[in-house]
């Protein structure tokens, strides 16, 4: 249950009323008043592709000892026609549960100093799982102009204030944030990405009267500023967003008035203990558990055996519905979910190690964070952090961690949104934290496709794609969520990047935990015919295009595993070839990454047989001008065609 800060203080004080000081007003951050300084702003020196960038980021938040009040105000330059799209449309995101918007303002000032307010009626309210959020787009907006939107957040959930992020998708010239803390108030204070010189922030302190018992009170209010904050966006190859940007976060620690006090902060064990309370009362039937542990596990002898069996059962027995938030439950009690076959991933994975325990093998469950969540902190002492649940098995000396939401995941191998540094190991009274171990294996994708070229110049082919590793699980799970058509023309046919009619496909994980996807297609556009020559473009489905567009990149390159894909073509003619020119020979490499091709003619057939090995998860940002090079150069191999002299039969 959500602690309520508004009924604790209501034991202590009948009423009360208190004067808040106003925070120091800028004359840079006046609704509206845009200084001959902002309007002759542009393109930094340190980022001159910049199509906008943000004036100033500015936020107050106010803790009183009954609400939580955040002020916004964003200011935004359009600096080109490509920065339109990026500012045209905002979202602003909120928590129903305990949050309330309030006082949303946003209007367009054009170069000549027109204002165009945004209408009411074109702002929408949507809902996402959770979450609530307001969409809106500025009118007539053009290269020149200038944004601003103001709002305020309303809440009551003391544990968790807001964090602020100073940087955003648009280069931010100044982002400034203060917080007023009501006396009493005692907040922990973390820092992400910020450097230490830059982490004290000014400290003021204001009178506050209090007339309930007659005194001033003295308010503090501390403010960080950071200047020239380059952008970080969603690009390929990252984790959370939210992990590269610099921030500041709070965590309530104690609160006091006058001879009363109540420390918040728990530590790893009892947070714990709190989540092991509600799984607990959900596991209402460990009896059942233990026969059907005995009844999968029938006859056989070693723990590794058992754990499989039970693996498999779990995983494969069981639908997983869509309801993986980690404090829902989609039954009310697992004797619903063993009657049903069919709860959420968590659950299964709380069934999972139930049934490791009731078979006499040590398992706990295990909180984590996703990737596409955020990193997690071991020093922010928050269940806020998680947003999963896995398990661990320790076999003596040997462990393994599990997922069983997709029944095509191989044993002993978590899905790549599961590859996290740690979290916390749940058990009564001994809680910890723990290690999320990443198997050191190579994932491999290989592709082999026959390519026939028809005397017409058409092409049928067949591919066979084999998916190892992580890289098995990956695709694994992506086939499972998504529509089989969908699927295959998203990784497949769409990659190929001409007008492709698909024959047929199959997709499925083998006996050796790889999974394969075999399809047959034809295709007029895969070649071309120029009098007696016809020139054929190999298919390649992996890295035509160059997956870095951004000149530069402020945070890590972040492949998750390290990984290689194969494709060899072998292209046949229905002509006799009486020769043919062939992509050169070549191999190149930077730090890690390397690719090379092979060329070759046997008998009727064209073999091109090339290779890309990224051999490290990440490259940090001082090597992504290089990175992106390299695959500049894999992008152009991708490209080369084959040039084939036809006999007399295709004369």
């Amino acid at each position: 249950m959500m602690f309520s800060m508004t009924a604790f203080l209501r034991k202590l004080v009948v009423c009360f009323a208190v004067v808040l000081p106003a925070f120091a007003s800028a004359e840079d951050y006046k609704w509206g008043e845009v200084s001959d300084e902002e309007w002759q702003t542009g393109a930094p020196a340190e980022y001159p592709e910049a199509n906008a960038v943000i004036l100033f980021d500015r936020g107050e938040m106010t803790v009183t000892r009954d609400i939580i009040k955040i002020d916004y105000h964003v200011r935004i330059k359009v600096l080109t026609r490509a920065g339109i799209e990026e500012v045209s449309e905002r979202e602003i995101w909120y928590r129903p549960e305990y949050e309330k918007l309030k006082g949303l303002e946003a209007h367009t000032i054009t170069p000549e100093g027109k204002k165009l307010k945004v209408d009411k009626k074109s702002i929408f309210e949507k809902e996402s799982g959770n979450y609530k959020f307001l969409s809106f787009a500025f009118p007539s907006l053009d290269s020149g102009c200038i944004v601003e939107y103001k709002y305020q957040i309303r809440s009551d959930n003391f544990f968790y204030l807001k964090s602020w992020y100073f940087q955003n998708e648009i280069y931010t010239m100044k982002s400034e944030f203060s917080t007023c803390l009501y006396p009493g108030f005692s907040y922990d204070v973390t820092y992400q990405a910020i450097p230490s010189h830059l982490q004290s922030p000014n400290v003021e302190e204001k009178p506050c009267p209090d007339y309930s018992f007659g005194v001033v009170l003295n308010m503090k209010i501390m403010t960080w500023v950071l200047e020239n904050q380059p952008p970080v966006k969603d690009e390929p190859y990252m984790s959370c967003v939210n992990d590269y940007r610099a921030a500041v976060r709070f965590q309530f620690d104690s609160y006091r008035l006058g001879n009363h006090w109540q420390e918040f902060r728990k530590n790893w064990v009892e947070l714990g203990d709190l989540v092991v309370k509600d799984i607990d009362n959900y596991i209402n039937n460990r009896g059942q558990i233990k026969e059907l542990a005995e009844e999968v596990t029938a006859g056989l002898t070693t723990v590794r055996e058992k754990s499989r069996a039970i693996y498999d059962y779990v995983c494969k027995e069981y639908r997983t519905s869509d309801e993986d938030w980690l404090w829902y439950f989609s039954n009310e009690k697992v004797s619903r979910l063993l009657a049903e076959k069919r709860g959420s991933a968590v659950e299964k994975n709380l069934l999972l190690a139930a049934m490791h325990h009731a078979a006499d093998i040590p398992a706990w469950p295990v909180l984590i964070s996703t990737r596409e969540n955020s990193r997690f902190n071991p020093q922010y002492g928050s269940l806020r952090q998680f947003n999963y649940l896995i398990t661990f098995a320790q076999f003596g000396n040997e462990w393994e961690f599990f997922d069983t939401s997709d029944r095509l995941s191989p044993y002993g191998l978590l899905p790549p949104s599961c590859l996290t540094d740690g979290g916390l190991l749940l058990e009564k009274g001994n809680s910890s934290l723990v290690r999320i171990t990443i198997k050191p294996i190579m994932s491999e994708r290989t592709d082999i496709t026959r390519m026939f070229v028809a005397a017409d110049g058409s092409a049928a082919c067949s591919s066979y794609c084999c998916f190892a590793g992580y890289y098995g699980s990956d695709y694994g799970d992506r086939y499972e969520e998504t529509p089989a058509e969908d699927f295959i023309d998203d990784y497949f046919v769409s990659a190929l990047g001409v007008p492709t009619t698909v024959g047929g496909y199959t997709c499925e994980m083998d006996t050796l935990d790889q999974f394969v996807a075999q399809l047959a297609f034809t295709s007029d556009d895969l070649t071309r015919k120029l009098d007696n020559n016809v020139v054929v473009r190999p298919v390649s489905y992996g890295f035509r295009a160059n997956p870095f567009k951004s000149e530069k990149r402020f945070f890590p390159v972040d492949f998750c595993y390290p990984f290689s894909y194969h494709n060899i073509v072998r292209i046949f003619t229905a002509d006799t070839a009486a020769g043919c020119q062939l992509p050169k020979d070549t191999s190149f490499s930077y730090r890690g990454a390397i690719f090379k091709r092979h060329s070759s003619v046997e008998d009727s057939c064209i073999t091109i047989d090339s290779e890309l090995r990224v051999e490290q998860a990440q490259f940090s940002p001082s090597q992504y001008g290089s990175l992106r090079r390299f695959f500049d150069d894999v992008a152009r191999c991708c490209e080369d065609e084959v040039a084939v002299v036809l006999g007399s039969a295709g004369q």
